[in-house]
């Protein structure tokens, strides 16, 4: 029976050296290719509509030469608790499957999340397409998830199925003639172009089969967030049920945050990590809720969601189903950025806070390349919004090459982001600098190891130390 089939790669076992971008082949007992696909930002893959006793080996075929001979490479599937490790040899990594192991390996529940951030391009001046909804079509054009951005810009969607086409979409009264919309990804790369119009939206198609557009727009669990808005009435909305206290609950039932709602009944919980279930619940120790029969639940755009009924003496309990969650939740691409701008006069909690941007240059070059400056360009407006803090750049090398050359070399790539900080409006005050060429490498790959391109990439990086004023 065809079936879908799900797995991760990983070097060495380790969650931080994914292989990505790589390609993946599926062959029968025959030697026959019967599928070819791609590794996506997190080392996953998935097929679909195959037929898992007709696999016999998957082979993963890495061609920019990040992985040594002899590495151990893993193929995983968190869902079913699958592992299986081989040695690279020759470019290549193989997985002979046994019986048990191609059905260990179907997840036939397999969704993916995507998102990005909206970048309005006009007469050659960038803005973040902010606080603006964004829809999710099907192949039809027809709506099926919406979202806002946020003040970057940012968006994200659940549930992604695979082999599906999507459409990611405005409304087309947003833009005037001669503007556009870019998508930028996590990583702060070009994606995309919204050029598509129909159904009074300008869209970008996106097919959700491992292709290199679709892959760069993936995102992990953890690098996004969520925000629940919805309304409270009592039998019908002329009762909103004000003052009440909320509590959001993970599917374990351990309460992640609190609130209270307001005297139009409306409660919100803000930017909290994503779950992909929920629930809310009341106390009712006084008997605010007896009074009513039923409750209901309305969305923040005044849409019908749910009745609950209302036992006397009871506390209010509800476990919204899938379509539910998707009325009353937005999601959104994490950023600690935003969260440095959500917190204007917060200096205690962000104090020392270090973030790691994917900062690019080209190899023993200094010069900004067009990722690293809508980076920077994403940082010039949090501090120019955020006047409270400080930075400290730290750039970083791998350890190939020679020591004092590379201290150099990171000193001159830090510069680099200060001058374009400073350029753009951030006061030389509030921005210091520092080279830290080798010297603080992350993992085993110091002077002397053998490690793979993989590996060394985790240590080139550029580090912003937020300080107070």
């Amino acid at each position: 029976m065809p079936a879908t089939i799900a797995s991760q790669v990983l070097l060495n076992n380790d969650p931080k050296l994914t292989v990505k971008k790589q390609t993946v082949t599926v062959f029968n007992g025959e030697g026959k290719a019967l599928r070819t696909t791609q590794t996506d930002r997190f080392g996953n893959f998935v097929i679909t509509n195959i037929i898992p006793s007709q696999i016999s080996k998957i082979q993963l075929t890495v061609s920019d030469g990040s992985i040594n001979n002899a590495s151990q490479v893993f193929l995983n599937n968190s869902a079913q608790k699958f592992s299986s490790k081989t040695t690279f040899t020759n470019n290549k990594a193989e997985w002979v499957l046994s019986n048990a192991d191609k059905n260990k390996m179907v997840n036939n529940g397999f969704t993916n999340n995507i998102g990005g951030k909206l970048i309005h391009v006009t007469k050659g001046k960038k803005t973040f397409f902010a606080n603006r909804t964004v829809y999710l079509s099907n192949k039809r054009n027809t709506i099926i998830k919406k979202t806002k951005t946020n003040n970057l810009g940012s968006f994200a969607f659940d549930e992604i199925k695979p082999d599906q086409t999507y459409f990611i979409g405005v409304d087309a009264a947003e833009l005037q003639k001669n503007e556009k919309l870019d998508v930028i990804n996590k990583d702060d790369q070009l994606a995309s172009t919204l050029d598509t119009i129909a159904a009074n939206r300008i869209s970008t198609a996106v097919n959700s089969s491992n292709n290199p557009k679709f892959n760069s727009l993936t995102l992990s669990e953890s690098e996004m967030r969520m925000s629940v808005n919805a309304k409270l009435y009592g039998d019908n909305t002329s009762n909103p049920l004000g003052k009440i206290k909320i509590l959001l609950l993970n599917d374990a039932y351990e309460v992640i945050d609190s609130t209270v709602t307001d005297d139009l009944g409306l409660f919100k919980f803000k930017y909290l990590p994503y779950l992909k279930r929920f629930y809310l619940s009341a106390e009712n120790d006084k008997s605010q809720l007896d009074v009513f029969s039923s409750i209901l639940m309305y969305s923040n755009d005044d849409n019908l969601v749910k009745v609950l009924t209302h036992v006397k003496g009871a506390k209010f309990i509800y476990k919204p189903i899938a379509s539910e969650i998707s009325k009353i939740r937005e999601v959104e691409m994490e950023d600690p950025w935003l969260e440095l701008g959500l917190n204007k006069k917060s200096k205690s909690t962000n104090e020392n806070k270090i973030i790691i941007e994917p900062i690019l240059f080209e190899t023993n070059k200094f010069n900004l390349l067009d990722a690293a400056i809508e980076t920077l360009d994403k940082i010039t407006s949090i501090l120019q919004a955020n006047t409270a803090i400080k930075v400290e750049i730290g750039a970083h090398t791998d350890s190939k090459g020679n020591d004092q050359e590379n201290l150099k070399l990171s000193e001159m790539r830090a510069k680099s982001v200060i001058d374009y900080l400073e350029k753009n409006g951030i006061s030389p005050s509030r921005l210091t600098s520092k080279g830290y060429g080798e010297t603080k490498i992350l993992n085993r790959c110091i002077n002397g190891v053998e490690c793979s391109e993989l590996e060394h990439a985790v240590n080139r990086r550029v580090e912003f130390k937020i300080l107070s004023k």
